[in-house]
């Protein structure tokens, strides 16, 4: 499965620490996600987001958040976000 990584940043800021923001899309599905040491934040661009304009939502870690979607393509994003946080590639 090809993730194709949109736009992807890295910032450490003096009070909260390390952010990694990416923007992703696999297939016909497109996801950001925000991840910091607290939580990881996803959002999938789809029609709800679009007319809600939605935030996310919100989980401690990414098995929480990879185990909440049923998609392969939200799974391999999240998988890639992960391999981009625990190996500290810069964005």
């Amino acid at each position: 499965m090809q993730v194709q990584i949109l736009e992807s940043k890295e910032v450490i800021y003096p009070n909260t620490g390390r952010h990694v923001y990416a923007v992703m899309q696999c297939g016909k599905v497109k996801m950001s996600v925000s991840i910091n040491s607290k939580y990881v934040q996803a959002v999938v661009h789809n029609s709800s987001n679009a007319a809600w304009k939605g935030f996310g939502k919100f989980y401690r870690d990414f098995d929480e958040a990879i185990n909440n979607y049923r998609s392969a393509e939200a799974k391999a994003m999240l998988n890639t976000v992960r391999a981009i946080w625990s190996n500290g590639v810069p964005a």
